[in-house]
């Protein structure tokens, strides 16, 4: 058996995996932050009941309260309060935790690009591999880490190629669900483009099928 030599369709196939578990991941997420809006809000109406006595019918005094065990010191319970209504902000749709999910993906999803998938790629194919969508993820991915959040180029010259609409230059960067899928679909349009497959733009989705190993 001759030692197997890695493919440029290898590569993109993992790569495509990996950007479907995000997609799965993302999806989890937001079921959750959903699941915790909509339990709490059924809480808040509950407590604002005329038997309440102390709070009041805008539910400003209505407290979450979490728990958390440490699990290095077993006897160490963690306690957070906060008001239902923060509460229910961060955990809305498209809220903050969901756009803290989103950007924490979109940093991922880049860095592994660019130091796992993308050597690899160059290595089997003894070139250099361009991709804009991935430009402009590098753009978006150090305005989330170097610029708290707010979009901005290093430079007056910078400029997206794809991603204009998505990312306001000067405002927050904020990530509705509806853009998250569009760059997942993007981000498998480009894979097929790399290699090679005909006007990959048109795709819904992409899937690079394994290939038995034969034995030599």
């Amino acid at each position: 058996m001759k030692n197997m030599v890695e493919k440029d369709t290898d590569i993109i196939r993992e790569y495509i995996l990996f950007i479907d578990k995000q997609t799965a991941v993302y999806t989890d997420a937001l079921a959750g932050f959903k699941g915790h809006h909509v339990r709490i809000t059924k809480q808040a109406d509950r407590e604002r009941r005329p038997t309440g006595a102390t709070f009041n019918e805008k539910g400003e005094k209505i407290m979450v309260w979490s728990v958390v065990e440490d699990p290095t010191k077993p006897d160490v319970i963690i306690n957070t309060v906060r008001r239902a209504k923060n509460f229910l902000a961060v955990n809305a749709k498209d809220g903050e935790n969901a756009q803290q999910h989103s950007r924490a993906i979109l940093v991922f999803i880049y860095s592994y690009w660019e130091h796992e998938i993308r050597p690899r790629l160059e290595r089997v194919r003894g070139e250099e591999i361009f991709s804009d969508l991935m430009g402009d993820l590098r753009f978006v991915r150090n305005s989330i880490l170097h610029s708290k959040g707010i979009m901005r180029f290093e430079t007056n010259s910078q400029n997206f190629k794809m991603l204009s609409d998505m990312f306001p230059v000067g405002q927050p960067i904020h990530i509705p669900f509806e853009n998250m899928y569009r760059l997942f679909k993007l981000i498998k349009q480009d894979c097929a483009r790399i290699l090679g497959v005909s006007n990959p733009e048109t795709l819904k989705d992409f899937v690079v099928q394994r290939v038995s190993p034969k034995s030599l």
